[in-house]
């Protein structure tokens, strides 16, 4: 044992001792400390009984409130948003619209609620502040491992922090034991669908890096839609923005050039999906440089916000997450599992809505 200082004394004395200096003198992380005096996680029973030794003999004394809080259910529920800045996270993004509808719902059903902004991709041995205090019964986590290369065969950090995690635990953006999801493959179906049934049998694609498992999904939906559908579709005409675009201006610039040399060749699409609004802006801008009307000559569709896709002239035809009803879905199952902890894992898929604007129009003449 470290040779105990004239402070440590004092706080000895004063009681406020806390998890953090019981983990500096066990030598372990605050998450193994805690749950060695909290009774939770993964640990062994003579770590356990290590960390304990330590924290009587240092004068460690649990706080009875949070004790109790942590022992019975609270009735208030947690929106998880891995990401740091609170302020960029309800202006910009899909974690906008997840926020609110959360927000919205839970004041609708009168439930207590706490949001938690953390960045567990980076840290994922410190869990959000509300979670881990025993504030909540059960929590609903936005934002992970979608950015992550498929080359990384690890378990991601959200899904390393949700196994330490002793609640209930609906996850939003990628599959787990227990998820709400947005059905990327059939909003893409739906989308090509509508652009069959105005005559198009020739369409390019926009995404990103194949890389990345978020791009890989929208490139297997994309694949898997155009044969469901017997429409013609080839490599010349897919356009996939490499990770070394890191902005806005280079994405645009990246798919504005691409986009251009396909739309003067003789052998076109007659229309282009976009996972994305700002590549969707920059195919309508290219057309526009080449001479070809939208959607006269050349349909647009993608996915993004709805926001987003009025948000400019043209008003984009496009597919959106049903946020509302993956919230309601989300909420309902949380409350179920904490009701039940025993219920058997599920994982549900919400249809995204379609809305068709501005950008999708009939096929005026085949460029083949």
């Amino acid at each position: 044992m470290p040779v105990q200082t004239s402070r440590q004394n004092k706080k000895r004395k004063s009681g406020s001792v806390t998890i953090k200096d019981v983990a500096n003198h066990a030598g372990v992380s605050l998450t193994t400390a805690s749950a060695a005096l909290h009774h939770t996680g993964r640990i062994s029973d003579h770590r356990r009984s290590e960390i304990l030794k330590v924290a009587s003999e240092i004068g460690y004394q649990p706080r009875t409130a949070a004790r109790l809080m942590r022992s019975k259910k609270t009735g208030h529920l947690g929106l998880v948003i891995n990401q740091v800045n609170p302020l960029s996270a309800f202006r910009h993004g899909n974690h906008r619209h997840y926020i609110a509808h959360f927000i919205q719902s839970c004041e609708e059903r009168n439930i207590p609620y706490h949001l938690d902004f953390c960045n567990i991709a980076t840290n994922s041995t410190v869990p959000p502040r509300h979670a881990a205090g025993g504030l909540v019964d059960g929590i609903l986590v936005l934002g992970d491992d979608v950015d992550r290369p498929l080359i990384d065969k690890q378990a991601s950090p959200m899904h390393k922090w949700l196994k330490q995690f002793d609640k209930p635990a609906i996850t939003l953006s990628s599959h787990s034991h227990w998820s709400v999801l947005s059905d990327t493959e059939e909003g893409i179906f739906l989308a090509l669908q509508q652009l069959h049934a105005m005559g198009h049998r020739r369409v390019g694609f926009v995404s990103g890096d194949e890389m990345y498992k978020y791009n890989k999904v929208f490139q297997d939906g994309f694949t898997h839609a155009v044969d469901a559908l017997k429409l013609h579709t080839k490599n010349d005409w897919q356009i996939a923005v490499q990770a070394s675009a890191l902005n806005t201006s280079q994405v645009m610039d990246n798919v504005l050039e691409q986009t251009r040399h396909i739309l003067t060749s003789d052998d076109r699409p007659t229309a282009f999906y976009c996972n994305g609004g700002e590549k969707m802006r920059a195919v309508i801008e290219a057309a526009r440089q080449v001479g070809l009307n939208v959607p006269n000559q050349v349909s647009v569709i993608g996915n993004c916000s709805a926001i987003y896709a009025c948000d400019g002239y043209p008003r984009l035809s496009a597919v959106h997450r049903d946020v509302s009803a993956i919230i309601e879905h989300a909420i309902d199952m949380l409350k179920q599992c904490i009701a039940d902890p025993k219920k058997d894992a599920q994982s549900l898929k919400i249809v995204p809505k379609l809305a068709m604007r501005q950008t999708v129009g009939k096929v005026e003449s085949d460029p083949s």
